[in-house]
C-alpha cells in the first residue's frame, strides 16, 4: 500500500496511519496528556516502510488519523528539504538500522 505521508518534525512517532489496525499485531495504549485530555487509541506493526530506495523493517506505528511521518523514522536520516522543487533528499545515518521501539504496555 503506497500513502502520502505529512512530515511532522515535532512528532516522536515513526508513521502514524490509521491503517495500522487491520495489522496482525495491535495494541491499545492511552495517550494524550500536555494540553489534551487522555484517549484510548492502538498501535501496530508496519511490516515495512519504504522512504526512497531505504527501506525499514517491523515499524511500530499509532493508527491516527492524518496520515504522517515523524520522527522515530527520521531520524535515521539527514534529511535536506527542496522546497522551491517540492523535494527531500535522504543521507543515512548509522541509526538507519535502529529496531522502532515497540510501544509500552498498558
Amino acid at each position: 500500500m503506497t500513502h502520502k505521508l505529512r512530515i511532522d518534525t515535532g512528532s516522536e512517532s515513526s508513521v502514524n496511519d490509521e491503517v495500522v489496525k487491520q495489522s496482525e499485531e495491535v495494541r491499545t495504549s492511552i495517550l494524550g496528556g500536555g494540553l489534551g485530555e487522555q484517549f484510548k487509541s492502538y498501535s501496530g506493526v508496519f511490516s515495512s516502510v519504504k522512504l526512497g530506495p531505504y527501506v525499514i523493517k517491523h515499524v511500530w506505528g499509532p493508527g491516527g488519523p492524518g496520515p504522517s511521518i515523524g520522527m522515530e523514522l527520521l531520524r535515521r536520516f539527514v534529511v535536506t528539504f527542496d522546497a522551491p522543487h517540492g523535494r527531500i533528499y535522504l543521507e543515512p545515518t548509522p541509526q538507519l538500522n535502529d529496531p522502532v521501539p515497540t510501544p509500552p504496555p498498558n
